[in-house]
């Protein structure tokens, strides 16, 4: 089971890699286009996905292919964001943005550093402890 559970987080953390950098896009877009008149800002469907996948693992035991499976349903995508009421003011929608992409960054720059100290782990216990 730890095989399983070690190449599914590796497989998770990949695929936030991935959402991150298209979150990049989806802020970028949404900051393009915020002038433009009736447009209806975009956001990416990642981390809703990942709730569930956790509540259907919590709320089951599953073996090593069920969890495989379950993680193999998630796939981030581009949806239109829920329209905020009295949203008018574009220098609040430009704050959104921002505070978006400032979460995403952070975000991805936390996942790459544990990813970095997990390969670090995994070369000492290759290497029998020696650097």
């Amino acid at each position: 089971m730890s095989d399983a559970v070690a190449s599914v987080t590796s497989k998770i953390a990949r695929m936030a890699l991935d959402a991150y950098a298209q979150r990049y896009r989806v802020v970028a877009n949404n900051v393009a286009n915020i002038d433009t008149a009736g447009y209806r800002p975009l956001q990416l469907n990642f981390e809703q996905q990942l709730t569930a996948l956790q509540m259907a693992v919590a709320s089951q035991t599953a073996d090593d292919s069920e969890l495989g499976a379950l993680v193999d349903a998630v796939h981030p995508f581009v949806e239109t964001a829920a329209p905020i009421p009295g949203d008018t003011d574009q220098a609040s929608r430009l704050d959104v943005q921002m505070t978006q992409l400032t979460q995403n960054t952070l975000q991805y720059q936390a996942l790459l550093t544990a990813m970095d100290q997990l390969g670090a782990i995994n070369r000492l216990a290759v290497n029998g402890g020696s650097t």
